[in-house]
């Protein structure tokens, strides 16, 4: 098995944005090697599978935040010291806060929480509140803020802070994180494609699918 990330596509996508003439002509370039690819295996090889799928979407940057003087200002306002409170890590889409001392914990939630600024651009979710039912985020955090679609969050540890980002991926929104996967086997030349689906289900789905082909 041979596993082959592209990674042109992510790079224009977040230069770029989503819906440029640059991440077509991309995804033009990536059609013509996937192309190349098949050809070549059609030649040398007697019987072989090939799964194409997205490991993530890409949408449009309509604005960027200044999270860390946000923070700074709430914390001031409160009388608080930033640093000697908080631990954070700010990624393109996401804040994550790790409190230093625990019983600050329910005095910087409730001040963060009630923050209009934080609540109108943003999502929170406080791993120690969460439902029996949903998973552990605590080692991410103990509060977690995801911001708003189409809006990223600077300066950033894993963005070029000097350039502007036109798109981005990594929303907490459940209706943009489905993808399509296309499925190909030789020895029968069965072709699969699936749309909208969960991307974290793909693989789940075709390993079934291509043990079911494997058979026949």
């Amino acid at each position: 098995m041979f596993l082959l990330y592209v990674d042109e596509a992510d790079k224009i996508g977040h230069s770029f944005g989503p819906h440029s003439k640059e991440i077509r002509n991309t995804c033009s370039n990536i059609d013509r090697k996937i192309n190349n690819i098949y050809n070549y295996l059609e030649k040398n090889i007697k019987n072989f599978e090939i799964l194409i799928v997205g490991d993530h979407g890409m949408e449009k940057v309509n604005q960027e935040y200044d999270i860390l003087s946000k923070l700074e200002k709430i914390f001031k306002e409160n009388n608080i010291n930033l640093n000697n409170s908080i631990e954070y890590f700010v990624d393109s889409t996401i804040l994550r806060i790790w409190i230093k001392k625990n019983g600050n914990l329910k005095k910087i939630i409730k001040i963060l929480t009630n923050d209009n600024f934080l609540n109108k651009k943003g999502k929170f979710i406080i791993p120690s509140q969460n439902k029996e039912n949903q998973p552990d985020l605590s080692k991410y955090g103990d509060i977690i803020w995801w911001i708003n679609i189409n809006s990223i969050i600077k300066p950033s540890f894993f963005s070029n802070n000097k350039k502007k980002s036109n798109g981005m991926h990594g929303y907490l929104d459940s209706n943009i994180s489905k993808g399509t996967a296309i499925y190909y086997n030789s020895k029968n030349s069965n072709i699969k494609t699936i749309n909208q689906i969960d991307l974290n289900k793909l693989f789940m789905h075709f390993s079934e699918y291509i043990n079911l082909n494997d058979k026949n």
